[in-house]
């Protein structure tokens, strides 16, 4: 009497286990779907540079600087290199 028992409460616990698998495995989102253009995107620097539409934007280009390698011409003696001047009757 106690075989049928155990074989009952055995046959119960692995239906019930199943079941739970079965849930979490419906309730997993799916991973993310990577398209080959957007595989091939992040490994290309250059994809990642965003498009910028002509005539809203502009370029900076360094003529002299007091930091090596940041413009063409070095001048360790340069001071203010913006181009600002601070006189009393004007904030520039």
């Amino acid at each position: 009497m106690i075989r049928p028992l155990s074989r009952a409460r055995r046959a119960r616990k692995s239906v019930s286990i199943a079941l739970a698998f079965l849930f979490v495995l419906a309730f997993i989102p799916p991973p993310p779907h990577t398209s080959a253009r957007a595989a091939r995107a992040a490994d290309d620097p250059q994809a990642q540079i965003p498009v910028i539409a002509p005539g809203s934007a502009y370029r900076q280009t360094n003529l002299i600087s007091d930091t090596p390698g940041l413009a063409p011409v070095l001048d360790p003696l340069l001071v203010n290199p913006w181009g600002i001047s601070l006189t009393a009757s004007s904030p520039f």
